[in-house]
């Protein structure tokens, strides 16, 4: 192979590969309601196409639509970024700040009961998830707005823009990849 055709081959496979795995957006996240995992001005990277293959599981962080249609100011759909907590067909209730699937309560930082902000965390549902849809909830259930607020208080597939894979922290720039 004559060297400007390895340099060719070699630059049509950098793009290939270039091209290939940018399916995503950045979003910068403007406020707390999913820490101590997502902080203000921290930016997440959310996967596009990730569930073109794969299926939603409990624990996902999504970028989702605005399930009540709000638009942002600039004439864009309102966008969020919040934690997969009920499927299709799951029961969830909170009861003195911790979250219950199906009677269990769940794992993790929504499970303890400690969140970053003091504001009091009321009681919720119970409430059956439809088949189809999705429960999502922000890591600070004292601050943040999610599911327990919307007037449609599921989403489905369509409202979910995409998977968060990677969190680039704010203040020091380092990236964690989920």
């Amino acid at each position: 192979m004559s060297s400007p055709t390895k340099v060719l081959a070699a630059l049509l496979t950098v793009l290939g590969v270039a091209c290939s795995g940018f399916h995503g957006f950045t979003f910068r996240v403007p406020g707390n309601s999913m820490a101590p995992t997502v902080n203000e001005g921290d930016s997440v990277f959310a996967d596009l196409f990730y569930y073109k293959h794969s299926p939603v599981q409990r624990g996902d962080i999504v970028v989702v639509k605005d399930p009540d249609g709000k638009m942002h100011p600039s004439g864009r759909e309102e966008m969020y970024v919040k934690r997969i907590v009920g499927l299709g067909g799951d029961k969830i209730q909170i009861l003195s700040g911790k979250v219950y699937v199906n009677d269990q309560i769940l794992n993790g930082v929504l499970g303890s009961g400690k969140y970053q902000s003091n504001f009091p965390v009321e009681d919720f549902g119970p409430v059956k998830i439809p088949a189809g849809e999705y429960f999502l909830l922000g890591d600070n259930l004292p601050d943040s707005i999610d599911s327990r607020q919307w007037k449609h208080s599921t989403v489905n597939i369509n409202g979910i823009y995409g998977k968060v894979t990677a969190i680039q922290d704010g203040n020091t720039k380092k990236i964690r990849y989920l």
